[in-house]
């Protein structure tokens, strides 16, 4: 999987988050350091609540990110099934010093289940 599709840097800018957003159709982007330590996940809809509160869009990443985030360790189908059940459009997949291995979204998902 090409995870830099999915990734920004914690510097970036909210507009730069929603451009990825837009191209990776997946409804949000993981919010990485210069070593690839996922800290966060950055959703469409903390972009719109931030937005409502009055923080720009040249605003860094950062300053909105959800630190609260799901992840799974390894690719478990039934924590993937579960996670996905309750609308997480994108999975990261993190190994144990927190960088991420891999990806897994919901439209790809179940793409390879058809």
């Amino acid at each position: 999987m090409q995870l830099d599709k999915y990734t920004i840097s914690e510097h970036e800018l909210i507009e730069q988050a929603i451009e990825i957003i837009e191209f990776n159709s997946s409804r949000c982007v993981i919010v990485v350091n210069s070593t690839k330590k996922v800290l966060g996940i950055l959703s469409e809809g903390d972009i719109l609540r931030a937005i409502l509160k009055g923080v720009s869009i040249k605003s860094p990443v950062k300053n909105i990110m959800n630190i609260g985030f799901k992840y799974l360790m390894t690719k478990d189908e039934e924590k993937i099934k579960e996670l996905l059940k309750k609308g997480i459009t994108l999975i990261p997949v993190l190994n144990d010093l927190n960088e991420l291995v891999d990806i897994v979204t919901y439209q790809e998902y179940f793409e390879t289940k058809w």
